[in-house]
């Protein structure tokens, strides 16, 4: 009786861990973002032909009571975890709205460009989550490909290159199905010389790069847990920031291609774990 018992006790350990598919599903996202402010960069170095003289290479909104909706944008992304690991593919698109360049010898002259950017990112990482718990964080890598397009100069940068960041998403019990949501997500990217790429009219025979992506978010908001829905309000600043060099008889002439600011909006998070792994009370 006792080697039955024991051999029973064997069995069911193993069935419930070692013999236990791992935690698995998709994870879809959805950011739409109609509230944003920022500022770009253009090409623009009036030592170089094709420049203009009185040009500032910044911007500024045409009506400050809009300074809010200087920038608007929506982002998606579709991936899947297996156990300790995880990877998703996104797509995000931004556009300028009320920015201009100003003409700095004469205040209150501006002229009208738009602005857009777009970005295909395909990250994979460790996931650090346990059983029985929505929470989790997610260490990845990925690469990244940037189209920014400017209408002053006729401005298009096209790099592709590699990021790296941290996610985070953790959810606190509320009363019944409900969890109180907090998310945050911090990276940092770079961009390989040779694939990264500058077409404008400024005339500059370029001999250095330099190019960069930092972002951070933070949200809030509240899951139904048993469907694993979460409706989160997001607030993320990010900056894509692009410079070039040439020397020309021992002198160095650059000009530069950036689009920054910070995106205010509401998220959609939605995954599909194995719930025999997902314990709801």
């Amino acid at each position: 009786m006792k080697k039955i018992i024991s051999t029973i006790l064997i069995l069911t350990v193993l069935q419930s861990g070692l013999f236990a598919s791992p935690n698995h599903g998709p994870v879809i996202k959805a950011f739409y973002a109609p509230y944003g402010g920022g500022s770009y960069l253009v090409p623009h170095d009036p030592s170089i032909n094709g420049g203009q003289e009185g040009l500032t290479s910044g911007s500024a909104v045409i009506d400050e009571d809009d300074s809010l909706k200087t920038l608007s944008g929506y982002s998606i992304s579709g991936g899947y975890f297996y156990d300790w690991i995880q990877g998703d593919i996104s797509y995000t698109y931004i556009n300028s709205d009320d920015l201009c360049v100003v003409k700095a010898s004469t205040p209150g002259d501006e002229l009208e460009a738009d602005a857009s950017l777009r970005i295909f990112d395909a990250k994979m990482g460790y996931r650090f989550n346990n059983p029985g718990d929505t929470s989790y964080k997610w260490l990845y890598l990925g690469v990244r490909h940037t189209q920014l397009d400017i209408s002053y100069n006729n401005t298009g940068v096209d790099s592709t290159g590699f990021i790296g960041g941290f996610y985070g998403f953790s959810s606190f019990g509320l009363s019944g199905p409900f969890e109180f949501v907090l998310t945050y997500d911090i990276y940092a990217g770079t961009y390989r010389y040779d694939n990264n790429h500058l077409k404008t009219d400024v005339d500059i025979n370029i001999n250095r790069k330099f190019a960069v992506d930092f972002g951070l978010s933070g949200g809030m908001g509240v899951q139904y847990e048993p469907w694993d829905l979460a409706i989160v309000l997001k607030v993320s600043p990010f900056i894509t920031w692009n410079r070039y060099k040439s020397q020309d008889m021992g002198n160095d002439r650059e000009t530069e291609a950036a689009l920054s600011g910070t995106m205010i909006g509401i998220e959609i998070i939605f995954s599909i774990p194995d719930y025999r792994h997902n314990i709801v009370e």
